[in-house]
């Protein structure tokens, strides 16, 4: 059955990093005090992270879903990951801090940890002082240059090495 509520659960919005570029966001709104700064992975939006979301704001945790693909006119693609900056993740980090004074932890799946990774150090470096970054939760992440072969050993992202966050990584068991 038809239910207005559905039509409240979430709201769209746009944050202007600079004069050239704003970024969409949908917000699932929560009363609790930490709030998810969902990225879209290389797959782009999927219908189960807005399911997700809305349970997650059930639950009391805030959910921002992030689309940077179309503020930068990118096409939804791995390569596309690569040329998300830095400074959009860490701006929209302060930014949704300043806005709820949540403690702000980017998701995200797959490829996309690459800029969540890249944003978040960013961050730490621009905002010493802020308390808003409380770590990362990535699902499924594609810490590796490439894929490697089996039975030889990967060569990691060099922001992996990096990291000094809190990482909650979800990784299915049997995964390279």
């Amino acid at each position: 059955s038809f239910s207005p509520r559905f039509l409240l659960a979430a709201e769209t919005h746009t944050f202007p990093i600079n004069a050239d570029i704003e970024i969409e966001y949908t917000v699932y709104k929560a009363k609790g005090d930490t709030l998810f700064l969902w990225l879209y992975s290389e797959a782009g939006p999927q219908k189960i992270e807005h399911n997700i979301a809305k349970q997650l704001a059930k639950n009391n945790i805030e959910v921002w879903r992030i689309d940077l693909f179309a503020a930068h006119f990118l096409p939804i693609a791995a390569s596309s990951m690569d040329r998300i900056p830095d400074m959009d993740i860490s701006e929209l980090i302060e930014y949704a801090f300043q806005q709820t004074g949540k403690k702000i932890i980017p998701v995200t799946t797959g490829r996309g940890s690459l800029p969540v990774l890249r944003g978040a150090h960013h961050w730490q470096r621009k905002y010493r002082n802020s308390h808003a970054l409380a770590g990362v939760i990535l699902m499924s992440p594609k810490f590796f240059v490439d894929t490697p072969e089996p039975g030889i050993k990967g060569k990691l992202l060099n922001i992996v090495k990096q990291t000094n966050l809190p990482l909650f990584v979800l990784q299915p068991k049997k995964s390279p």
